[in-house]
């Protein structure tokens, strides 16, 4: 969640919408550096559901399932990161999801 709210507060590359511009500016096989906080929730929810499946639960993390779908999305006015940033935390508090103090 605190990587939402600070995407939500205006920190880009949660979702990655910027990759494309860079690609095309640096070339295509440039490698974007990504937030460090960004590039471990991602190893950590692709881990998450890895434990999942070896231990036989069908289906990844939902949560996280929620995230990389958010990443997939294009990138246009409507959707800049830091909307989906706040749509997405607006969805997580009305399924009842809270920060863990």
């Amino acid at each position: 969640m605190i990587a939402l709210r600070t995407c939500a507060a205006g920190q880009w590359g949660l979702f990655g919408q910027n990759d494309a511009a860079y690609k095309r500016a640096f070339g295509r096989n440039a490698v974007r550096v990504i937030p460090a906080e960004v590039d471990e929730l991602l190893e950590l929810g692709d881990e998450i559901d890895a434990l999942r499946a070896s231990l036989g639960f069908s289906g990844g993390n939902a949560l996280y399932a929620r995230l990389k779908s958010y990443r997939k999305l294009p990138a246009g006015n409507a959707s800049t990161e830091p909307r989906l940033a706040r749509q997405l935390l607006a969805e997580l508090e009305a399924d009842g999801v809270h920060e863990a103090s």
